[in-house]
């Protein structure tokens, strides 16, 4: 019976490996689309100039006609979680609605001063590591949007509680293995990376405090 038993964690183990060298291979190509995507930061810094007159003109006019445009029903598409609309062509607004870098690599690390030297610029581009948002946990997110319904309150997964005292809400790492490995690389769970934050909050719960 002991023999049964251990070739059955065996055969389990074998088949959740390939699953989980896969989740990796797909963690660790994202990484580094972004990385490759992402300017350097001197080049994101160049032609950084304080903001003027005509800087907060422009963005006076932009905030009008982004509301403007919304009442009027205006579409450009939605952002990056496929619900937010963005607020002009090519995902203007999304970074800042949705609380992430546009240009992860480039954005990690950066100063507050290069952040209002150039507001215009870096709201669009590194709204979070510039602290200019701030992100919704999916438990955030799931009060928001079932409100008074979700009757027993919202788990940390983004899912409503069915029961009292959200018994029934679990607190553990879907992919632990995955969480241990790409929390440390990326500097902790708290990330400019909208994927990577998204995955962290829904599969790593136990391992980023989030329950």
């Amino acid at each position: 019976m002991k023999v049964l038993i251990v070739l059955l964690l065996c055969v389990c183990t074998a088949l959740a490996a390939p699953q989980t060298d896969s989740l990796i291979d797909e963690l660790d190509k994202l990484i580094h689309h972004e990385e490759t995507e992402n300017d350097p930061m001197e080049e994101l810094l160049s032609g950084v100039e304080p903001m003027n007159e005509e800087d907060k003109a422009w963005l006076a006019k932009f905030d009008a006609a982004t509301k403007s445009s919304a009442k009027r029903g205006a579409n450009f598409g939605r952002c990056i979680d496929g619900r937010t609309l963005a607020d002009g062509p090519n995902g203007i607004g999304c970074a800042k609605k949705l609380c992430y870098d546009a240009r992860v690599s480039a954005c990690k690390g950066i100063s507050k001063r290069i952040c209002y030297s150039a507001y215009r610029r870096f709201r669009e581009e590194c709204p979070f590591s510039c602290s200019f948002c701030k992100s919704r946990s999916p438990e955030q997110g799931c009060e928001a949007a079932y409100g008074s319904r979700a009757r027993y309150g919202c788990c940390a997964d983004g899912f409503p509680a069915l029961r009292p005292g959200k018994t029934d809400c679990r607190c553990e790492d879907a992919n632990a293995h995955v969480c241990k490995q790409f929390i440390p690389k990326e500097g902790g769970c708290r990330t400019g990376s909208y994927r990577l934050r998204t995955f962290f909050q829904s599969r790593c719960l136990k391992s980023c405090g989030f329950c």
